[in-house]
């Protein structure tokens, strides 16, 4: 599949393209953007599923993943920087970088805008992020002003909304409560163990929350995975139900060595939220967002929804334009539900996208 230079410096992203639904001119395009440690061969099952419900999948691989332009030291550096300013340009710059690819394949397939027949619509464009990709959408919304004007302009015709789906606290500049914790966070692992941990328990079927008002430190920590309550093999991680050539294919190692979101201040993703969700002073108002997750997914997330729900019921400040956001908890599903069940996350995706 193709990369495209999306920036004077020469930078490539690399896609995945489903193609087109063969004969149709109303099809709609979902912009697929992956998480941290797995690459968009994580979407590679949702392929087959696409035409089926009308769509075409474009899977994006970021900075410092297969095929894509690796991150200059220049850029690292603006990532870890003690200046909160710089870092946002950072991730808003990586922001900026997709809305030029996402013109360029429109551009170039010729996606159909949306159309509209009816209370029905068809045709134009999602933007749908999973896990820690969400920032990034998160960061491209509260980002849009400084987009070129004829950028701005053109993605304005096409995207109607934008679809989180599972994604953790961080994302949203959402603090971790007190005395809880992440494989990632666990100072006494090396970064290969922590890592490794990490995709066990990110792929772990958990216990659901009762309810969302329910989240706090001491059900967090008293939260079992699936395994200790139900022999139903459908719950085992990815490593119980996958071969390690298999988890090689979505995974990419080398980049727990370079990057990370924790590289990246919370103040910086909280301000994102900000004026992407709370305060967006009109701009893209057309688009709306859904913030999905499954309820058997790792606390961080189910925690993003509460919180983000919470500041949503507050009345708005005065003068504040805020993005029509909804909410919607999967049942029985896990954080990886487009690797463990494509079939129904295609459906998720064709009654939301």
């Amino acid at each position: 599949m193709p990369s495209v230079t999306v920036n004077p410096l020469g930078i490539e992203l690399y896609y995945e393209d489903s193609g087109a639904p063969a004969g149709s001119t109303s099809y709609s395009t979902v912009f697929l953007i992956h998480g941290y440690y797995c690459h968009s061969s994580i979407f590679l099952p949702t392929f087959s599923h696409a035409k089926l419900h009308n769509f075409r999948f474009i899977a994006i691989n970021m900075r410092e993943y297969p095929g894509t332009t690796n991150l200059s030291e220049a850029e690292l550096q603006q990532f870890a920087s003690a200046d909160l300013e710089d870092q946002a340009a950072a991730v808003a710059s990586q922001a900026v970088d997709i809305a030029r690819l996402i013109v360029h394949v429109i551009k170039q397939e010729g996606i159909p805008p949306p159309q509209r027949s009816g209370d029905t619509l068809s045709g134009g464009v999602s933007l749908m992020a999973w896990s820690a990709g969400t920032l990034m959408i998160n960061a491209l919304l509260a980002n849009v002003p400084t987009l070129d004007k004829a950028v701005y302009e053109f993605l304005n015709r096409y995207v109607t909304n934008a679809i989180f789906y599972t994604a953790p606290n961080i994302a949203f500049g959402i603090a971790d409560p007190p005395k809880t914790t992440y494989p990632l966070k666990n100072l006494t692992m090396s970064t290969e163990e922590a890592h490794d941990a990490f995709l066990t328990w990110i792929s772990t079927y958990w216990q659901p929350f009762p309810d969302l008002k329910s989240i706090n430190t001491t059900s967090i920590q008293q939260r079992k995975p699936m395994t200790e309550i139900s022999s139903d093999p459908r719950y085992k991680s990815i490593r119980e139900r996958r071969s390690p050539e298999e988890i090689e294919g979505i995974v990419h190692a080398p980049v727990k060595y370079r990057i990370g979101p924790a590289l990246v201040n919370w103040q910086v993703f909280m301000a994102n939220t900000r004026r992407a969700l709370l305060d967006t002073k009109g701009t893209w108002k057309d688009v709306k967002v859904l913030i999905a997750w499954g309820e058997m997914g790792p606390w961080t997330v189910a925690l993003a929804a509460k919180e983000l729900t919470e500041t949503l019921q507050e009345p708005a400040v005065e003068g504040q334009q805020r993005r029509e956001v909804k909410f919607l908890c999967l049942k029985d599903a896990s954080h990886f539900l487009p690797y463990d069940d494509p079939e129904r996350f295609v459906k998720f995706l064709a009654e939301n996208a």
